[in-house]
C-alpha cells in the first residue's frame, strides 16, 4: 500500500500508515476496505434499506444488492483514504469570480474534472474498430470541396430509412469520424442510416469556430439533399452530437436551411444533444433562441 493507507482498528477507528508501516498482507488489506465498507453498509441496514431486492444478490434484475452497497462503500472509504493524502495547497490571487489562476485553468482542463477521459476516448476508438468489423467499411464520401469535409455513411438494408448523422466531441480540438462510430450498429440494426461527419478543428482553424459550423452545416445539407442516393429519407433528418459536438449540433437546429441551402426551414426533424452543449454567439445564436 502506499502512503496514507487507511486500516479499520479493532476499536473501529481508521489509522494513516507511513509508508514503512503499510501493512501488505491479504488480512491487513481486507482490513483496509472491507470492514470500514461494512459499517457503511450497516448504516443502511439499521435504517432500513436492507431486506426485499437487497438480500437478492443473484437476480439480474436488481437495481440494489448488498454487492452494489458493498462495492459503493468501499469506494467512498477508498475515497476518503486519498483525499487524506492531498498536500494542501495556497491558494493564489483571485483573477476570476473566487478562482485564482489553477482553478480556472483546471475549469478547462477535462483531465482534471474528467481523470477517466483518455480511457474514454481508447474505448471509443475500440469500440468503433468493433463496429467496422461486424458492419463493414463505411462508404467514405466528401462533402465540400476541403479535405476536412468527408463523412462515412452506415448504410442500413432498409431503403427510403430515416438518417441520423452524428457530430463528435473532442473538446473542439480533435476527433475523427473513423473513432465515433461506436453508436453506429445500434443505428443501423434499428433500421436507420448512420453518418458520422468529419470536419476542420479549431487549432487548424486558427482558433476560429466559425468554420467549423460551417463545415457542420454543410456536412447535413448534404446528406439531406443526396439522402435519396444511399437509400436515405431526406423528410427524416435527425442530429446527435457529444460534448462539443453538441454544441456544433445546436448551431445545426437554428440554421436558416431554406435561406443558406435552399431545403425545408424543418429539414432537421429533431436532436439528440448531449454532455457540454453550450450554444453560444459564436454560431449566430441570440439568447431568446438558446433554450
Amino acid at each position: 500500500m502506499g502512503r496514507g493507507a487507511v486500516s479499520a482498528t479493532g476499536s473501529g477507528r481508521n489509522e494513516i500508515y507511513s509508508d514503512a508501516a503499510a501493512p501488505e498482507d491479504p488480512v491487513a488489506v481486507r482490513n483496509v476496505l472491507y470492514l470500514p465498507a461494512r459499517r457503511e453498509l450497516s448504516k443502511f441496514e439499521s435504517a432500513g434499506v436492507a431486506g426485499g431486492v437487497m438480500d437478492c444478490d443473484h437476480s439480474e434484475g436488481n437495481l440494489m444488492s448488498r454487492r452494489t452497497i458493498m462495492g459503493a462503500a468501499a469506494a467512498m472509504v477508498s475515497t476518503g483514504a486519498a483525499a487524506q493524502q492531498a498536500e494542501p495547497r495556497t491558494k493564489g490571487p483571485r483573477v476570476w469570480l473566487d478562482m485564482d489562476q489553477k482553478e480556472l485553468d483546471d475549469a478547462y482542463d477535462q483531465s482534471v474534472y474528467a481523470p477517466n477521459r483518455d480511457q474514454m476516448n481508447k474505448r471509443r476508438v475500440s469500440d468503433s474498430d468493433l463496429v467496422r468489423e461486424r458492419l463493414g467499411a463505411p462508404k467514405r464520401i466528401a462533402y465540400g470541396t476541403t479535405p476536412h469535409e468527408m463523412l462515412d455513411i452506415y448504410p442500413t438494408r432498409n431503403g427510403n430509412a430515416p438518417v441520423a448523422v452524428f457530430v463528435h466531441g473532442g473538446a473542439w480540438r480533435g476527433g475523427y469520424a473513423k473513432n465515433s462510430a461506436y453508436g453506429a450498429e445500434t443505428f443501423v440494426r434499428a433500421g436507420a442510416h448512420f453518418v458520422v461527419l468529419d470536419f476542420i478543428n479549431v487549432i487548424e482553424s486558427g482558433g476560429d469556430l466559425i468554420p467549423m459550423i460551417e463545415q457542420v452545416r454543410r456536412g447535413v445539407a448534404w446528406a439531406a439533399k443526396n439522402a435519396a442516393s444511399f437509400g436515405g429519407d431526406p423528410s427524416r433528418i435527425y442530429v446527435a452530437g457529444h460534448s462539443s459536438g453538441a454544441h456544433l449540433g445546436g448551431c445545426l437546429l437554428i440554421t436558416d436551411w431554406e435561406k443558406d441551402f435552399g431545403l425545408p426551414h424543418d429539414t432537421v426533424k429533431g436532436a439528440t444533444l448531449c454532455s457540454a452543449c453550450t450554444i453560444s454567439s459564436q454560431c449566430g445564436c441570440r439568447s431568446d433562441q438558446a433554450t
